[in-house]
């Protein structure tokens, strides 16, 4: 009966260091690719927002926010208590937006 339960205790033990070795693999395996994992994760779903975040910009029409008028450089507006404005003394200028980018654009007189 000794050598049955030395022969038992012998499997008990291999199968536990079995078990053990195949755990601390596991852990190393994962401890090794999750965060590797996660860093991809992170990179794709940034991709994808930038992707749908374009998508929504080319989506958006050409929009006039406004147009400004100012008085050219140099250009006096009253002259004797009068005002004699002309074209020439007037830069104009519209802005806009185009798929949620700003710009300016300068008319002409």
């Amino acid at each position: 009966m000794k050598i049955s339960n030395k022969l038992r205790d012998k499997r008990i033990l291999s199968a536990l260091v079995v078990t053990i070795a195949i755990l601390i693999c596991v852990i190393t395996a994962l401890s090794l690719m999750l965060p590797s994992w996660l860093s991809y994760k992170e990179y794709y779903d940034a991709a994808v927002a930038e992707r749908e975040e374009q998508k929504r910009l080319n989506a958006l029409p050409l929009e006039l926010l406004g147009i400004s008028a100012e008085l050219a450089d140099g250009v006096t507006y009253y002259d004797n208590g009068r005002a004699h404005p002309e074209t020439e003394d007037f830069s104009v200028t519209a802005h806009f937006t185009e798929k949620g980018k700003a710009f300016d654009e300068k008319l002409r007189a």
